[in-house]
């Protein structure tokens, strides 16, 4: 077998070796290559072993697939449980912060009112009774309307009972307030 020998005189100062090293010599034998092949004498490190790692790991994966599937899915879960629980609670705390203040006003308006009532006697107890009003105008609210029917009973001369339905709406609008108001049912 024929050879050649390898010698290095010398390293570079720019790597920050001292004067000492400067005349540093290093000499081995090398095996004669073939100046027609490219390729290296010796296959590189683990040169087909990634192909055997990968192959070992599909199979590990494939051996475990159902334990592996049911660990991603608990910690899938727990991760779902854990955000939802953190939804909750920014959801919960907003609503709260909104729904715990109080704003306060006052204030008050007259409203002018032109009305109609009416009674009708069914016989000497019983009667039906109606009356409405409306309102405001704009000059306190907007405008305020009352209706109520009913059937009464006279008990005595001065002591009666009604039944009836109410209908009541107000609407009033200032600069930096607006009351709506609609009530109606059985009284």
């Amino acid at each position: 077998m024929t050879g050649r020998r390898l010698g290095v005189t010398g390293l570079p100062k720019s790597r920050g070796i001292g004067s000492e090293l400067a005349g540093l010599k290093l000499a081995c034998d090398l095996p004669a290559l073939d100046a027609k092949a490219d390729a290296l004498p010796v296959a590189p490190i683990a040169g087909t072993e990634p192909g055997k790692i990968r192959d070992a790991v599909q199979q590990l994966i494939q051996s475990r697939e159902p334990e592996l599937a049911a660990a991603i899915r608990t910690d899938a879960v727990a991760r779902v449980d854990q955000l939802k629980a953190q939804l909750s609670n920014q959801v919960a705390s907003r609503v709260t912060s909104q729904l715990n203040r109080s704003f306060s006003f006052y204030d008050d308006w007259f409203d002018p009112l032109i009305g109609l009532r009416g009674r009708y006697n069914l016989n000497k107890a019983f009667y039906l009774t109606a009356e409405s009003d409306v309102g405001g105008f704009g000059i306190g609210s907007d405008i305020a309307v009352q209706a109520y029917a009913a059937l009464g009973c006279q008990l005595t001369r001065n002591i009666f009972s009604e039944i009836g339905y109410r209908y009541l709406y107000d609407d009033f609008r200032d600069t930096n307030f607006l009351y709506q108001l609609s009530l109606h049912g059985a009284q």
